[in-house]
């Protein structure tokens, strides 16, 4: 496609500034106890996806990385529960944490 219809620099600068925006907004996001933000990292993480050169690509594999994990629907829902879990337990720690902060 980029054969057909050249890519200005100009376009390519607003791509990968609109990705490192979001990026930027999902790494301080997985910093905290958001869900869906854990659950985007993990999955990337299980996938082993990493951005690509060309910003219009996106999320890429690696062929050496073999095939790509299945994610049925109950392993994806495992992962979201056992993410759930995690993400409550910390909730809870960081709240016990800062009532005996409070307390002293």
């Amino acid at each position: 496609m980029k054969n057909i219809v050249p890519r200005s620099s100009s376009q390519i600068a607003l791509v990968k500034a609109n990705a490192l925006i979001y990026e930027s907004q999902q790494r301080k996001l997985s910093n905290g106890t958001n869900i869906s933000s854990h659950i985007r990292k993990r999955v990337i993480e299980n996938s082993k996806l990493t951005r690509d050169n060309d910003p219009y690509v996106g999320w890429t594999r690696s062929s050496q990385d073999g095939l790509l994990p299945d994610y049925s629907s109950a392993a994806f829902q495992k992962l979201e529960d056992d993410l759930v879990e995690e993400m409550l337990a910390r909730r809870k720690l960081k709240a016990e944490f800062n009532s005996m902060a409070r307390s002293q």
